[in-house]
């Protein structure tokens, strides 16, 4: 991530496949629309950071095999956010 900061103008995230948030650079780093993408960067080792642990996204990557059609591919990794609550057809 720290190549993409530096290298690119626009960056696009994947989750399971499909593009999830596209954005520029600066934009996507500073305020991250999707829960994957602020659930990664917050993955990220900070140097200032006085514990030990690291962040980790909680559950397991689909199988591509089995995927839902309709939906967003990572809200069985977001527990913060309610069922009901997730969009059918969630837009770019």
């Amino acid at each position: 991530l720290g190549v993409v900061a530096e290298v690119a103008n626009r960056v696009a995230v994947m989750y399971a496949g499909e593009i999830i948030e596209e954005a520029p650079v600066k934009e996507l780093f500073l305020y991250p629309k999707h829960p994957y993408t602020r659930s990664l960067l917050h993955s990220i080792p900070q140097m200032n950071s006085y514990t030990n642990r690291l962040n980790a996204i909680e559950g397991m990557v689909p199988s591509l095999k089995y995927l839902p059609r309709l939906g967003c591919r990572f809200s069985s990794r977001i527990p913060w956010i309610r069922k009901e609550a997730h969009e059918k057809r969630p837009a770019l």
